[in-house]
């Protein structure tokens, strides 16, 4: 079993960096990081949760 610990620093490196990819060439707006912080923080409970 892996621990809460590092699923939380697996999904805090992989998954943030996949959905921020290529977000230099976004017209990046508070709205558009807000939801993909928010899409993240749901992540992290759902692990806790497991």
């Amino acid at each position: 079993a892996i621990s809460m610990n590092t699923n939380l620093r697996i999904c805090s490196s992989d998954v943030k960096s996949v959905l921020m990819y290529g977000s230099e060439t976004w017209e990046v707006i508070k709205l558009s990081t807000n939801k993909i912080q928010m899409f993240v923080n749901s992540l992290y409970s759902q692990t806790e949760m497991v």
